[in-house]
C-alpha cells in the first residue's frame, strides 16, 4: 500500500525502507566513474573495490540476520542488490574498452 504524505506530496511505501542517502549518493558516483572508464586498470580497481564491499555487507547481513535485527539485515541486502548491479555495470564497461 503506498500512502501519499498530504504536505510533502511524497510516497511512501512502508515495505520498502528507506535507503541511506549518502550511500545512494556513492552509487550514483561509481555509476559514473564506470561509464567513464576508458583504461581495464581503472576498471578492475573499481571491480575490486565493489567486490569487497559486496564482502562486507554480507558479512554484515548474515551477523544482523542471526541477531534478529532483521530491518537492519534487510538494508544491508538492499545495498547488496545496488553493488550487483554495479557489478553487471562494470562488466558491460569492461566489453567496450580496447585493449591497447
Amino acid at each position: 500500500a503506498v500512502v501519499s504524505t498530504q504536505s510533502t506530496g511524497e510516497n511512501f511505501d512502508p515495505n520498502v525502507s528507506t535507503m541511506d542517502m549518502e550511500f545512494l549518493s556513492d552509487m550514483m558516483d561509481v555509476n559514473d566513474q564506470v561509464e567513464m572508464c576508458e583504461d581495464r586498470e581503472t576498471l578492475e580497481e573499481l571491480r575490486r573495490i565493489n567486490e569487497a564491499a559486496i564482502a562486507e555487507l554480507y558479512v554484515q547481513f548474515e551477523q544482523h540476520f542471526n541477531d534478529k535485527e532483521l530491518k537492519t539485515a534487510a538494508e544491508r541486502l538492499s545495498k547488496v542488490k545496488f553493488l550487483l548491479q554495479n557489478r553487471e555495470r562494470i562488466e558491460q564497461q569492461a566489453e567496450f574498452i580496447i585493449p591497447r
